[in-house]
């Protein structure tokens, strides 16, 4: 690292943990930077697949630096490195700005930087922008901060509003304890939920009118790799790291009396049960609509429903008149073929009668024969 030339204002923290498929397309996308003032850590935190092979490419160029981590620590043990290995070789100062990217997402466009730039030109000490879900393609709702929660610093009880792309200058970044804010209860450097580790503690650190929020997308977030530390460790061990980071003390409390951090917690407690009650109002009213589109979806259904049993009414009106006019037919066809076959049956019968008359046997009578009609 001493070897390179020291002519950036912007350093990109890259890392991440097996992310051979998309590490290039990260680097690249920092390549692609209209401005040219900036310097990239590519850090490999011990990956198991060829990540290392393909940041080592750009070893040669002055403009990165390659830091590969052993074994496996997490996100917050490999930027406190980095940037304490920039400081010892002289390579970054207080006003350099670092911006934080997954090395399994991406920026968005060229102009990153350039739109990171205007703010720290009005005086930011801090930024959050704007990401867009690469799976979903779900562009995240940007919000800033209540002026309640920026005047008592209460972002550790209030919702995560300070999303990727993360950046804040190294005078920020050097005032962080990394033993009390990138630790666990044991000691362990923490492996999940390292953004709200790092930009809780910034910005418990930075005045309110120096944090900036930038509303247009800058992010590509890769919502669904594998080898996110949400699928690594489960939800369990990523809700139980984010309950821990969210009730350490604040960093302008940490030397502060103990009756002051109490006050301070049950303001935050009232800014979180209002963002809870916002929330619920929220899911209320989609609720509602909700409800109100069914129950429209309902009414259209039902009419339609009575319109095609209308329908199906009358044509089995129809069928039914019909079915009488054929039976009224059928019947009169009936009628004429049974008033047929009576005068038929009378005629035969008659026919009958004569020819019974006419043929009879002859009967002897004194020994005469004699011919004599037998009526039946």
């Amino acid at each position: 690292m001493s070897g390179k030339s020291y002519n950036y204002k912007y350093i990109f923290l890259v890392t991440g943990y097996n992310c051979d498929k998309w590490i290039d397309k990260c680097v690249r996308s920092i390549l692609k930077q209209r401005r040219k003032d900036w310097h990239a850590v590519l850090c490999d935190d011990a990956s198991t697949d060829s990540t290392f092979s393909v940041i080592k490419k750009y070893e040669q160029d002055a403009r990165f630096t390659i830091f590969r981590n052993s074994p496996n620590r997490g996100a917050c043990y490999m930027r406190f490195k980095a940037i304490e290995t920039l400081s010892e070789n002289n390579c970054i100062n207080d006003d350099d700005v670092i911006l934080l990217i997954g090395a399994d997402d991406w920026l968005s466009g060229p102009d990153v930087v350039e739109l990171v730039d205007r703010c720290y030109k009005k005086g930011a000490q801090l930024t959050y922008g704007n990401w867009k879900d690469l799976i979903t393609g779900r562009v995240n709702t940007h919000r800033h901060f209540p002026k309640n929660v920026l005047k008592y610093k209460t972002f550790r009880k209030y919702r995560w509003v300070s999303t990727a792309i993360n950046t804040f200058t190294y005078k920020v970044f050097n005032k962080i304890d990394p033993n009390y804010y990138f630790k666990d209860a044991k000691g362990n450097w923490i492996n999940n939920c390292t953004d709200l580790a790092v930009m809780f503690t910034a910005l418990e650190i930075v005045d309110p009118e120096k944090i900036h929020g930038i509303p247009e997308v800058l992010y590509i977030y890769n919502s669904k790799y594998e080898h996110n530390t949400k699928f690594r460790f489960g939800k369990p061990h990523k809700e139980k790291l984010e309950n821990f980071v969210r009730n350490l003390v604040p960093y302008h409390l940490k030397d502060k009396p103990a009756s002051e951090y109490a006050k301070w917690k049950k303001i935050a407690e009232e800014h979180s049960d209002s963002h809870k009650k916002d929330k619920a109002k929220k899911l209320k009213s989609l609720k509602t609509k909700v409800s109100k589109n069914i129950k429209v979806t309902k009414t259209i259904k039902v009419t339609k429903t009575n319109k095609i049993n209308n329908k199906n009414d009358n044509k089995i009106k129809n069928n039914k008149k019909k079915d009488n006019k054929t039976n009224k037919e059928n019947d009169n066809k009936t009628n004429k073929e049974k008033k047929i076959k009576k005068s038929s049956t009378l005629k035969s019968d008659k026919t009958k009668d004569e020819n019974q008359t006419k043929f009879k046997v002859y009967k002897t009578l004194n020994g005469k024969v004699v011919r004599i009609p037998i009526k039946s």
